[in-house]
């Protein structure tokens, strides 16, 4: 499995004597100073095509006609921010609220005024945020040039912090958590970001756990109960991190709400995930909006979560600590006010020195993740992120260390997720068994694509599997086997016609594949 770290040197990005990321030998990925289209705007509109009586002059030009021309021509190849936080063209951007209006600051180093009327080279989807926790002294520092962040530093200082108040009875959750809160100052540099889902019993340090990441992700916020109005509005506005605690109960209190914030979340894994509402107008019409979904989010529950958002989330299941197992009492007093804003701030400016070189390997053309064929696709979308930032922290501590535990633990999950879909998933249960016993079993016929089985073999094989142990009649089986089109047919052997199941070699491996189930080997 070759290393990620040669995957950035291959790229350029990697220095080989220092083992650090080199800034200064990245390419800017555009120039966004480069000039809009121009077009003669007399000229487009002299140009008419006249129909009818040639007789008949063309309607003069009006002013009105000039204006929508230059207003096409202004919004041109623009591209669209969230204001909150975004990246664009290889420029990350955040939101800075101040008594003065809202502002932006990009990673060039620049800033923006959004409540005044200045020429700015993209188009934003709102003019206002409701939240910034980015220190005035700090963006100046970093505007000057002032202030820098060492990804190794800011993970070793943030696992310090976090691991003062929880207690983590697997070492690699602790690295998990503070990986996904780097992260989600960078969200968007990814199509797809990872929920985190923290699955534990009473006690086990849920709520503080959320209440702790909170105070440092990114417009971090803790909602019990919370209403789809208010959460697809703070989203879309202001991206935030959703922590979501007790989701089961929500669940079960408000299903109405809690349909509507399930359908968010369904979508608010990927970058295009979008979200649609009909609000009243204040001309008194119904109108369709639409919401960007898109956010890290943090859900804690003690029950199983449905098996959509399961493919989207990262499970942490939390123990509770002996009391041996010592750790500081959570109170937020002026120390620990005060250490939550340096690490915010040291979050803002990692991403602002660093969402340009993580782009750069996330889509880079050479190369690609090694090592993941454990994972399906849907897996290794929520997983890329999680990896591609270990290995940043590793390149500023000049080993792999932090990117194999992830590895690790990513396949810790798969295993995890395997089972759960045998225990769970009637198909995925029936394909386990029937390629297994494809091997084992001994056939009546054979070709090359299909084999012939006996139905009362297969039944007894079947019957003889904790998963099909209960199986009482033969047609129960049929009617399983059908969904992996395993066709059963009555054939004559010797003097009597008994009853088969013919299965189809490439059909079988087709639906193991789309269902990610591992074949045995012959």
């Amino acid at each position: 499995m070759s290393t990620f770290k040669a995957l950035m040197r291959g790229l350029g990005i990697g220095s080989h004597d220092s083992g650090f990321i080199d800034k200064h030998s990245i390419d800017p990925l555009v120039d966004d100073s480069s000039p809009q289209s121009s077009y003669a705007v007399d000229d487009l509109i002299s140009k008419k095509t006249h129909q009818g009586n040639s007789a008949k002059r063309p309607r003069k030009n009006t002013r009105q006609q000039v204006d929508f021309i230059a207003a096409l021509e202004s919004e041109s190849d623009k591209p669209l921010i969230n204001p909150a936080q975004d990246f664009q063209h290889g420029i990350q951007y955040f939101g800075i609220k101040t008594q003065r209006g809202t502002w932006l600051v990009s990673s060039n180093r620049q800033y923006y005024s959004l409540s005044k009327n200045e020429s700015i080279p993209f188009t934003v989807r709102h003019k206002q945020i409701d939240n910034s926790r980015f220190s005035p002294c700090t963006i100046i520092d970093y505007l000057r040039n002032r202030r820098h962040v060492n990804p190794a530093e800011l993970f070793e200082s943030l696992r310090q912090y976090i691991t003062r108040f929880i207690y983590f009875t697997e070492p690699c959750h602790a690295d998990l958590v503070c990986i996904w809160v780097m992260g989600t100052y960078v969200s968007r540099v990814f199509n797809y970001f990872p929920y985190v889902w923290l699955n534990a019993e009473k006690g086990s340090g849920k709520s503080l756990l959320m209440h702790v990441l909170s105070a440092l992700a990114f417009n971090g916020d803790v909602l019990v109960n919370p209403t789809p109005a208010v959460v697809f509005r703070d989203i879309d506005q202001n991206a935030t991190t959703l922590f979501i605690d007790e989701f089961e109960r929500y669940r079960k209190q408000d299903k109405e709400a809690a349909a509507a914030i399930l359908s968010l979340l369904n979508v608010g894994f990927q970058k295009s995930g979008v979200v649609k509402r009909v609000d009243r107008a204040r001309s008194g019409a119904f109108e369709v909006q639409r919401f960007q979904a898109y956010s890290p989010k943090m859900l804690a529950g003690i029950n199983d979560i449905d098996d959509i958002l399961q493919d989207r989330t990262i499970r942490l299941r939390l123990m509770r600590k002996k009391e041996t197992e010592l750790t500081e009492r959570y109170k937020e007093t002026y120390e620990i006010l005060s250490t939550q804003t340096t690490l915010r701030d040291d979050l803002y400016i990692f991403a602002l020195e660093w969402a340009s070189d993580l782009s750069s390997v996330y889509n880079g053309e050479k190369g690609g993740i090694q090592g993941t064929s454990h994972l399906n696709n849907r897996e290794l979308d929520i997983w890329e992120p999680i990896f591609l930032l270990a290995n940043l922290v590793d390149v500023g501590d000049g080993n792999r260390s932090l990117t194999n535990r992830m590895f690790e633990m990513s396949e810790a999950s798969c295993r995890e997720r395997q089972e759960y879909n045998v225990s769970n998933n009637e198909t995925f249960k029936v394909l386990t068994v029937l390629s297994t016993m494809m091997i084992e079993l001994t056939q009546l016929e054979s070709n090359d694509q299909v084999v012939t089985f006996s139905a009362k073999s297969v039944f007894e094989y079947f019957k003889n599997t904790d998963e099909y142990s209960w199986l009482e009649h033969k047609n129960s089986l049929t009617t399983r086997l059908k969904k992996v089109n395993v066709r059963s047919e009555r054939a004559r052997r010797e003097q009597d016609r008994i009853p088969i199941y013919k299965i189809d070699r490439e059909q079988i491996d087709d639906f193991c594949e789309r269902f990610g189930v591992s074949r045995p080997q012959d």
